[in-house]
């Protein structure tokens, strides 16, 4: 249990948060069903908040592994300012 808070304490220092997330519950299945577990996950610094707010993390479906693979995705992508553009038409 030691090693739990260790962890818990190093995400608290380093200030990151987990993505909101959609699909699955679960990331890992025992193979024979009887125990599945949400062990993987994407943690994000204040700094990728601020870029990218609308980050969510989302749940793949499994074929060939006892891991489901997540996705990290923005609904919202700032380009940046529009370029100005100037149609001389007469």
């Amino acid at each position: 249990i030691n090693s739990i808070q260790e962890f818990n304490d190093w995400i608290d220092d380093l200030e990151v948060v987990e993505a909101p997330w959609t699909g699955r519950s679960f990331t890992w299945f025992r193979p024979n069903g009887s125990s599945r577990s949400k062990i993987d996950r994407f943690l994000l610094s204040p700094e990728w908040l601020d870029t990218w707010p609308a980050s969510i993390q989302s749940t793949l479906s499994r074929n060939f592994s006892d891991h489901c693979p997540i996705i990290l995705r923005s609904t919202v992508i700032d380009w940046g300012p529009k370029p100005f553009r100037v149609l001389d038409c007469w």
